[in-house]
C-alpha cells in the first residue's frame, strides 16, 4: 500500500473516532467576591477548557446550589453566561450562612448532560477558594435510524469511493526487471 493511501485511511478513522465519542471538559469554578455574605447577589465565574486547554465556548451550564445539612431541599438554580472565550459568569444570591453542596450540570448537546459535583461546598460568610472539576465523557446515542444509517453505511461508502479515486488516479510505478 502507498503512503498516500495509508494516511488517507488513518484520516478516515481518526475523524469516526473524534466524532464518536464525547471528550473530558476541565473547569474552574471561582467565587467573587471570595467571601459571599447572606442575601447579598455574588457572582460565580466557571472557566472551561478541553484537555489540550482550548477554551470551550458556547456551553449550555448551571449550578444547582443546595444547604449541606438539607441534601434533599429544593436546588438554588444559577444559569451561568458565556461572557468571553471559555469564560462563564452567573449572578445568584443564597438565603442563609453556612455551607452549599454545589452540582455543576452541562447541558449543551441535547442528549446528554454532564454533572460534576464539586469536592468542597461553598461557603456563605467564610472564604472560598477556586476548585478545579471535570465534566466526565457521556454516553452518546444515535438520535434515531438515520444517524445509524448514516455510519453503518454512508461512511464505509464515502471510504470505499476515497480509496478507489486514489488507486485509479496514481500513476503507473516504474516495473524494475
Amino acid at each position: 500500500m502507498s503512503f498516500r493511501l495509508i494516511c488517507a485511511l488513518f484520516l478516515l478513522w481518526s475523524l469516526n473516532t473524534a466524532a464518536a465519542h464525547a471528550t473530558l471538559v476541565l473547569g474552574q469554578l471561582e467565587v467573587i467576591p471570595g467571601r459571599p455574605t447572606t442575601a447579598a447577589p455574588f457572582s460565580l465565574q466557571l472557566t472551561l477548557t478541553d484537555p489540550t486547554q482550548v477554551p470551550v465556548q458556547d456551553a449550555l451550564v448551571f449550578a444547582e446550589l443546595r444547604p449541606e445539612a438539607q441534601p434533599d431541599a429544593d436546588p438554588i438554580r444559577a444559569d451561568f453566561a458565556e461572557t468571553d472565550a471559555g469564560v462563564y459568569r452567573a449572578e445568584t444570591e443564597l438565603p442563609r450562612a453556612g455551607a452549599y453542596m454545589v452540582v455543576l450540570r452541562d447541558q449543551t448537546y441535547r442528549q446528554e448532560e454532564a454533572t460534576a459535583p464539586l469536592e468542597s461546598p461553598l461557603r456563605v460568610g467564610a472564604p472560598n477558594e477556586a476548585q478545579g472539576f471535570v465534566f466526565p465523557p457521556t454516553a452518546t446515542g444515535a438520535s434515531g435510524w438515520r444517524t445509524w444509517l448514516l455510519w453503518l453505511v454512508g461512511l464505509p461508502v464515502v471510504a470505499a469511493l476515497l480509496v478507489t479515486v486514489l488507486v485509479l488516479t496514481r500513476g503507473a510505478e516504474p516495473h524494475e526487471p
